[in-house]
């Protein structure tokens, strides 16, 4: 009885322990630094609430290249978040915007595991400009992504959790960005028992 008890209690703890590691990993790539950046910053909610510790802020150009990345410490406020400019001396790669372009947001919610496409609220534009400090308030809109959504529904349930196991158990080829929620590059029975924690919190 006793080992099943420690047993039990080390598993608890080691998903504990997965899951707060995965509140510390980056969502977002780190974008390249270029001489040129334009700093966003501006206060970031989330359906409504504060952005919190630990969510992150990303910028992209027109052609989608990640550009800037902000991780939130303080709640509900982001930057300065550098925008990189493309570097002119490198013409054949696209690092980052150009004078005038307009930016994109996205919001991670680390705690939900969920990619928001931001709504931009102002006061500024979000038009990029060498050297100038854009205040750029950003709340979340359109859901792009939610990790453990195996089926692509916007939703997680018994449907995804199923598609984990048979993952899991190699029955199915994995799909590492959907399924792989502890970031070990494969799909196991831990990333099942996460799956299912995260269903049954929602």
């Amino acid at each position: 009885m006793g080992w099943r008890k420690r047993q039990t209690g080390f598993v608890v703890g080691a998903i504990l322990f997965v899951e707060s590691n995965l509140l510390l990993a980056a969502h977002f790539a780190t974008p390249i630094n270029t001489p040129t950046s334009c700093p966003f910053y501006g206060q970031v909610s989330i359906n409504g609430v504060a952005g919190q510790p630990g969510d992150e802020v990303a910028a992209f150009d027109p052609n989608g290249v990640l550009c800037g990345r902000f991780v939130i410490h303080t709640a509900g406020f982001y930057g300065f978040m550098e925008v990189y400019g493309d570097d002119i001396t490198t013409p054949t790669v696209d690092e980052g915007a150009r004078q005038g372009d307009t930016i994109t947001f996205r919001i991670w919610d680390a705690r939900k595991g969920i990619e928001y496409q931001a709504v931009c609220l102002g006061p500024d534009s979000n038009s990029w400009a060498d050297g100038w400090a854009r205040n750029v308030n950003l709340t979340s809109g359109e859901i792009i992504y939610i990790a453990g959504d195996i089926s692509g529904d916007k939703n997680l349930d018994i449907v995804d959790l199923a598609l984990c196991l048979r993952m899991a158990l190699g029955m199915e080829p994995p799909v590492l960005n959907r399924a792989d929620l502890d970031g070990n590059d494969i799909v196991d029975i831990l990333d099942v028992i996460l799956l299912l924690r995260k269903i049954t919190r929602n």
